[in-house]
């Protein structure tokens, strides 16, 4: 018994993800990515834009060239982040695009701080972290029917200090 089977073209949404530092063009390729993906599927419906650094006045206007509606939601909320994708899962969209995922990563990092009432997160912190962000944001993102691009900044130095109990954290 073999578990392959021949290859059949069937629906698929495209998930990218854009990942440099500031000014690298990651908002600039994402826009156009979606403008001609829509374009090539001769689409009607609109883009949704999750915007942390006002990353949609600058392909703004490469979108009404275009001819494509830009609807667009700026905050840096883990909350909204989750909000907007469900809104656009909900139908009637043919792409999201979310710039830059890093600020709501950090709204639920500064979040689990002010619920263990600390500064830094330990190791053992970032497990429930992690599982909140996958569940909300990483799994539906992933799954969803339309087509999705999220961009993150680079962070290029991570330090780990170990306290006088012998507790680890990151920097």
């Amino acid at each position: 018994m073999t578990l392959l089977k021949l290859a059949e073209k069937q629906v698929a949404f495209l998930k990218m993800g854009l990942y440099g530092p500031q000014g690298s063009g990651k908002t600039k390729t994402a826009g156009l990515v979606l403008i001609g993906l829509h374009r090539m599927l001769k689409a009607k419906s609109p883009i949704a834009m999750f915007d942390t650094e006002t990353g949609s006045d600058y392909i703004v206007d490469d979108f009404k060239e275009a001819g494509i509606p830009l609807m667009v939601h700026k905050s840096r909320s883990f909350a909204d982040l989750v909000a907007i994708l469900r809104e656009v899962q909900g139908g009637g969209y043919f792409g999201f695009l979310a710039d830059s995922v890093g600020h709501p990563w950090e709204d639920l990092m500064l979040a689990a701080k002010i619920k263990a009432g600390v500064t830094r997160l330990s190791y053992y912190m970032f497990g429930p972290i992690k599982e909140r962000w996958n569940e909300e944001y990483a799994l539906p993102w992933l799954n969803a029917k339309l087509h999705c691009i999220i961009c993150g900044r680079l962070r290029t130095l991570i330090e780990e200090e170990v306290d006088e109990k012998g507790v680890k954290t990151l920097t």
